[in-house]
This record gives structure tokens, sequence and C-alpha cells, in this order.
């Protein structure tokens, strides 16, 4: 199984995927594929798991099919714009534009 990003401590795990793409939103796959992940991490940590967090973050932003599919099984999620927000918060550097570097 690949994960993106994996962080655990004690009886909490979280999982969180990124989806880099550009001009197109990420869909309801991407979802199912991390519901499917934090499916795997219950069963291999069984009782000891207390709280499980899923994650995604996606460039562009999601489908609305997406976004049912999060909010019906509670994953976070968030856009290019979220996270840059985010981090700015906790005073981290935002994250990179990759396209004007490509471009350069």
């Amino acid at each position: 199984m690949e994960v993106d990003i994996y962080g655990g401590a004690a009886t909490e795990v979280w999982l969180a995927e990124s989806k880099w793409r550009t001009g197109k939103k990420t869909g309801p796959d991407a979802v199912q594929k991390l519901l499917r992940q934090g499916e795997l991490v219950r069963q291999r940590k069984g009782k000891y798991l207390k709280l499980l967090r899923l994650w995604i973050f996606a460039h562009d932003g999601f489908t609305r099919q997406a976004e049912r599919l999060m909010a019906q099984n509670n994953v976070l999620w968030s856009t290019r714009e979220e996270l840059d927000e985010l981090l700015e918060t906790v005073g981290l550097r935002k994250l990179p534009d990759l396209d004007r570097e490509e471009r350069a």
C-alpha cells in the first residue's frame, strides 16, 4: 500500500493523500482509495486504534461527487488555496508554484 503521509502516535493515526494535478479536479476514485487505505489501517491496528483521521489535498479542488463522498465519511480535505492559508497561519512557507518554476 502506498501512502503519501502516515503519521501516528499511540492510539491515533493520520493518513493523507496528495493530488497535485493542475487543470483537473480530483474525483471520487482518489477518495475511495484513501478510504480503502484507512480500512487496512483499521484492520492492522485493531482494538488499539482509537482515532483514524483521513485527509486529502487536491491542488485544484474536488468534483461534487468526491465532496459528497468525503462528507459522508468524515474525510478532511483541502485545496491549494486552503492549504496555503493553513501553512501561513502556523508560520510555514506556502507551497511552491511548480507551474511557474517549470516555465522558467
